[in-house]
């Protein structure tokens, strides 16, 4: 009841967010503190908001993005309260500067700029890929469970189930190598997974991308386009086996998974 709901919003309360610009505006990241009297200090770690999969309980998405380049940049002190943001402070600007000078020149800040949004967007379709190829597996393994408690079982069906998962299987070993041999240590051929991890250190080093990480990421990022084409079609696959499923009087499964 609205008892209940009260609760739950009042237990969410008030937060107050440092906010990080660039100096065109965009939000370069949000730094959380507390809420208590008293004076605080709160670290933001020169590094932009992740891209990471925000997940239906909220968790993600926060921290772990990649550092910023020098330059100038605005602080802003928020409250935000009942959905309404109220600033406290600001904005500030402020300097981020290089500790020390690498050996090796570091390439342009626009190269660097370039291959941040590059392997963002990168992510981002891997990411999705990867959460919709996850979904279908999830799915199929219910209509497995499903299936074994129906009223009119159909071995040939419960057979198509059985191909449609091994071939997920084998678009995520496509997609992200074999767990089964990096469990004993052996390297998968290279995938878009593993080519998003080079670009990361390619983002991660004092030097910047080489002409090796962009071509790297650029590859990564044409083989997963016919990967993401199939999890596509494999998923209007996985609705087709739903229904025949339910036809067979087994328990309901949600079409769209968990």
């Amino acid at each position: 009841g609205y008892d209940a709901i009260e609760a739950e919003m009042r237990e969410q309360g008030p937060s107050v967010q440092v906010v990080v610009r660039g100096m065109d505006g965009t939000v370069i990241n949000r730094v959380s503190g507390p809420t208590s009297a008293g004076v605080h200090r709160v670290n933001w770690e020169l590094d932009y908001a992740s891209n990471a999969l925000i997940g239906l309980d909220g968790g993600g998405g926060f921290g772990g993005g990649f550092n910023v380049l020098p330059g100038r940049y605005t602080a802003e002190l928020i409250k935000v309260e009942e959905g309404a943001v109220t600033t406290l402070d600001g904005p500030l600007e402020f300097e981020v500067v290089e500790l020390q000078e690498g050996t090796l020149p570091r390439v342009s800040d626009a190269i660097f700029e370039t291959f941040r949004q590059e392997v963002e967007a990168f992510q981002m379709d891997l990411t999705r890929a990867q959460n919709s190829l996850s979904e279908q597996i999830d799915r199929i393994e219910a209509l497995q469970t499903a299936l074994s408690r129906a009223d009119n079982p159909d071995p040939e069906l419960n057979q198509r189930l059985y191909d449609t998962r091994l071939e997920l299987l084998e678009l995520r070993e496509r997609m992200q190598g074999s767990e089964a041999r990096g469990e004993i240590g052996e390297r998968s051929p290279p995938t878009p997974g593993s080519r998003l991890g080079l670009g990361f250190r390619g983002l991660n080093s004092t030097y910047g991308p080489t002409e090796l990480h962009r071509q790297t990421v650029a590859a990564g990022r044409a083989e997963l386009v016919p990967i993401a084409a199939e999890i596509e079609r494999m998923a209007g696959v996985v609705d087709g086996l739903h229904d025949e499923v339910m036809a067979t009087g087994a328990p309901p499964v949600r079409r769209g998974g968990g």
